[in-house]
């Protein structure tokens, strides 16, 4: 006589959602047994976050530098020497050109910029280089900004307005103080605040004194800076100057910041400076994390044998170190991005201020993420070959 029922003896495997979740708790339960491996392999994600953070957040301060003139000059659109890559004094344009963009339709105002190189005799004996900025009253584009002296700097007449965190460097003086510039007596109108440059020191001063003191001919100037109308289209009204002075380069403030940008580069070393720190970083953090891990698995091989013995499949225990990989990023990268804030608060200077971009944060995370994961997977190819039976010996 047939049964008309069946007896199965299968036994039904957790969902994947609870599978994963009682993986997680086996493995943080492994990462706590350990406070000192748990501390060291941390130790390596927060080392590999804070010098890449603090590498790239230098250079991106660099960068900054290079184009800080053009950032904070109050222009929309640049006339500049054709083929130029960096503001710098030497190259000059008609002044010409200026006049002739001030009469363009959209244009709310266009005026000379002239960089020179200067020479300030110190009172202590010697010298030292700033590049003189000479812009034009009442507007002044070009600078100075961020000025910390009290009411407006006096820039009319033979005043010079210089930056705090070149006090040291040119033998301490403030506002009213006299120093001597390309042989010239000039007094000190004003002071700014983060107001530097990678090369010489910056030093602002009307237009006039600026081609006095650097002996430029009255007809030329280092660039002109246009001013639009609101509402007017500046890559348009770009295109349109361009067709008027083809023998000239003109951009939009963006465009020229990015010329610059790519310049530092790509034709200096502060690319390949600062991007090897960071990869060197990287590099240790992993080989911190490898270690770590792997020295994890080799002390856990009777668990790991336990959990095979018990039905665990080779996928759980790789989801069992992955899941601690990623606990590891997570954490140690909370952990290093507090440290790198903090450091670049302390370093923070007039002369040096650390960048800190939105988007360091998401890229340190993804980076920390794909280590900890690359590092797990030389500890996976041990656990892979772990057999239940090891258990019982």
């Amino acid at each position: 006589m047939k049964s008309n029922y069946t007896v199965t003896n299968k036994r039904r495997r957790p969902g994947v959602g609870r599978n994963l979740a009682l993986m997680a708790s086996i493995g943080l339960k492994m990462m706590l047994n350990n406070k000192l491996r748990l501390v060291a392999t941390l130790l390596g994600v927060v080392f590999a976050s804070v010098l890449g953070n603090q590498s790239i957040g230098t250079m991106l301060s660099l960068i900054r530098k290079s184009s800080m003139l053009v950032r904070n000059a109050g222009a929309d659109i640049w006339i500049v020497p054709p083929a130029t890559e960096l503001l710098v004094p030497g190259r000059h344009i008609a002044l010409s050109a200026v006049q002739r963009a001030r009469l363009h339709p959209g244009v709310k105002d266009a005026q000379p910029l002239l960089l020179a190189s200067g020479s300030i005799k110190l009172p202590t004996g010697g010298s030292d280089g700033v590049t003189l900025v000479g812009s034009v009253a009442p507007r002044y584009l070009g600078g100075p900004w961020n000025v910390v002296s009290r009411g407006s700097p006096r820039m009319r007449g033979d005043y010079l307005v210089l930056d705090v965190a070149d006090q040291d460097r040119l033998a301490g003086f403030g506002v009213g103080a006299q120093r001597e510039v390309n042989g010239q007596k000039i007094t000190v109108g004003g002071l700014t605040w983060g107001a530097q440059q990678m090369e010489s020191p910056l030093a602002f001063a009307e237009f006039d004194l600026v081609r006095d003191l650097s002996k430029v001919d009255n007809d030329r100037a280092t660039a002109g800076l246009v001013v639009l109308n609101p509402g007017v289209n500046p890559a348009q009204t770009r295109a349109a100057l361009q067709k008027e002075l083809p023998d000239l380069l003109v951009m939009t403030t963006d465009e020229f910041i990015d010329v610059l940008s790519r310049t530092i580069l790509t034709k200096t070393p502060i690319g390949a400076v600062f991007g090897s720190l960071a990869a060197f970083g990287v590099v240790i953090g992993f080989v911190m994390v490898s270690l770590s891990v792997f020295s994890g698995v080799s002390e856990s091989l009777r668990e790991f044998g336990t959990l095979r013995a018990i039905g665990a499949r080779t996928s759980d225990l790789t989801w069992l170190l992955m899941l601690q990989s990623l606990l590891y990023a997570a954490v140690g990268t909370l952990i290093g991005l507090g440290a790198f804030s903090g450091l670049a608060m302390l370093i923070r200077s007039p002369g040096l201020i650390v960048v800190v971009h939105p988007t360091m944060i998401w890229a340190t995370f993804l980076v920390m993420v794909a280590m900890c994961c690359g590092s797990a997977l030389l500890a996976l190819v041990r656990v892979w070959r772990i057999e239940p039976g090891m258990v019982f010996r």
